[in-house]
C-alpha cells in the first residue's frame, strides 16, 4: 500500500473484538435463607434457615456493594416475597444454569455437568476430566456426592442502578422446575426471552419427602397485567429482540472471582451445621405442638382472623411456619392474635389519619379458612390437619 499525504491524520481506530465473550456486570446476589442461631451442650451454634423472602445485603465476596443494597430497599424493603425481573438472554440455558457443585468449608472444590468435571487442585489451578462422582461410584446421598443447584441471572428493571445481572441460586427441584417450564413455553410462543418481563414470587409450598410433610419455600413466576392479551404477547415473536448465532454463543454470565466461588449454606451445608439444624429442629417439637393444641381452641372467627393477619390469608399455614415466624410468641395463640389484631388496628388508624382512605384487606372466606393447616406434632409422624375432623373431634 503506497503512502498519501493530506493536511491532518487520519482518524485511525483498533477495531472492536466482536468475538471476545459478553460479560454483563454483576450486581449482587439475592438469597433465599439466613444463619440463625441455635444452643448445643451450652454453646451457641449457627445454621442456615431458610426464609419466606427474598434478602439482599452486602457479602464477603463484594458483589453486592452498600449501594446495591440501598438500591434494592428502596424499591422491595428488606423483606420482598415478591420480584419484577427482566431477562436478558434469549434462551433459557442461559438463564437458568444448572450444575453439580461440590464444597469444602467455604469455597468450590468440584463443579460438574454430569458427565464432565473441573476439580480444584490442592496447588491451585483446576483439573478437567470425566465425572468424579460417577468414577469413584458416589451414591447421590453420600456427603462426598456433588449437590445439583440452579442459578439464575435475571435484571431487576425497576432499580436505580445502571444495567447489570443479579445472581439468585437455588437447591430446590421444584422451583428449577418451575421457572424452566414456564420460560421454555415464552421462549417457544415469543420467540425470544430477551427483554421479557415477569414477577418472580417465593410461595410457602406442601411437600412430603420421605412421607414427612412439611412446608417449603420455593420460586414461582407470576402472571404479570400487561394491558395485551396473550394472542398480543404471541405476535411479538416478530418484533421480539433476538440474539444473531455469534452473539449468543458469546454472551456469558460474568466470571465468578476466586472469592466468589463460596458455599451457600442453605444448599450446601456442612455436617456440623446439619447437626445444628437437626437441634433447632428437636427444640422446635415441644413449640410446634404447644401451637397445634392452643389452635384447637380457638373459634372458626380466631382461626379466620390469625390465618389472615398471621399468614396474609395464604395456604399453608401450619404450626411449624407458626412457630418459625412468630416464635415463643406463638406458644399463646389467643395474646399473639390480641396483638396482631391490635396492629392492624393502630395501622388503619394511621392511614385514616394520612387520609390514605384505605381498609384492612377482608377476612378470607369461612371456605378458605377450612383448608388443611397441617402441623406434625411429633418427630417423625406424617403432618396432621389442624382443621380435620380428627384433631378437633378424636374418637
Amino acid at each position: 500500500m503506497s503512502a498519501t499525504a493530506s493536511k491532518g491524520p487520519t482518524r485511525h481506530r483498533v477495531p472492536v473484538d466482536r468475538e471476545a465473550p459478553i460479560r454483563p456486570p454483576r450486581l449482587g446476589k439475592i438469597r433465599l435463607g439466613v444463619q440463625a442461631e441455635t444452643t448445643k451442650n451450652g454453646r451457641t451454634v449457627t445454621y442456615p434457615k431458610a426464609v419466606d423472602y427474598f434478602r439482599v445485603d452486602t457479602d464477603e465476596s463484594g458483589i453486592t456493594s452498600p449501594a446495591a443494597v440501598e438500591a434494592f430497599r428502596e424499591v422491595y424493603g428488606e423483606q420482598p416475597k415478591t420480584l419484577h425481573v427482566m431477562l436478558f438472554h434469549d434462551q433459557v440455558e442461559h438463564v437458568l444454569e444448572s450444575a453439580w457443585r461440590l464444597y469444602g468449608a467455604s469455597k468450590l472444590k468440584r463443579i460438574c455437568s454430569g458427565t464432565e468435571c473441573s476439580v480444584r487442585l490442592e496447588g491451585g489451578g483446576w483439573e478437567h476430566g470425566p465425572c468424579r462422582c460417577a468414577a469413584e461410584g458416589l451414591a447421590l446421598d453420600d456427603r462426598g456426592h456433588c449437590q445439583l443447584t440452579h442459578t439464575l441471572w435475571l435484571g431487576l428493571p425497576d432499580l436505580r442502578l445502571a444495567p447489570g445481572l443479579w445472581e439468585l441460586d437455588t437447591g430446590s427441584e421444584i422451583s428449577e422446575r418451575e421457572l424452566r417450564d414456564y420460560l421454555l413455553f415464552v421462549e417457544k410462543h415469543r420467540g425470544s426471552l430477551l427483554g421479557f418481563e415477569f414477577d418472580l414470587a417465593l410461595v410457602p409450598t406442601p411437600v412430603a419427602p420421605d412421607g414427612k410433610s412439611k412446608t417449603v419455600y420455593t420460586l414461582h413466576p407470576v402472571s404479570v397485567e400487561t394491558g395485551r392479551t396473550f394472542r398480543e404477547v404471541i405476535d411479538e415473536r416478530s418484533a421480539a429482540p433476538q440474539l444473531g448465532a455469534g452473539d449468543r454463543r458469546q454472551l456469558e454470565p460474568p466470571p465468578a472471582p476466586e472469592i466468589d466461588a463460596e458455599r451457600d449454606p442453605l444448599i450446601s451445608p456442612t455436617a456440623q451445621e446439619q447437626d445444628a439444624a437437626l437441634e433447632a429442629e428437636a427444640q422446635t417439637v415441644p413449640l410446634v405442638t404447644a401451637i397445634s393444641e392452643r389452635y384447637k381452641a380457638l373459634s372458626e372467627a380466631d382461626r379466620v382472623d390469625l390465618k389472615q393477619l398471621a399468614w396474609g390469608g395464604r395456604s399453608g399455614m401450619t404450626a411449624r411456619t407458626l412457630a418459625e415466624r412468630y416464635g415463643e410468641e406463638a406458644r399463646d395463640l389467643e395474646a399473639l392474635l390480641a396483638e396482631l389484631r391490635a396492629r392492624a388496628s393502630e395501622a388503619d388508624s394511621s392511614s385514616a389519619e394520612d387520609g390514605a382512605g384505605t381498609s384492612a384487606p377482608a377476612p378470607p372466606s369461612d371456605a378458605h379458612a377450612q383448608e388443611e393447616l397441617p402441623v406434625s406434632e411429633e418427630p417423625g409422624e406424617q403432618q396432621q390437619s389442624l382443621d380435620s375432623d380428627s384433631v378437633r373431634n378424636p374418637e
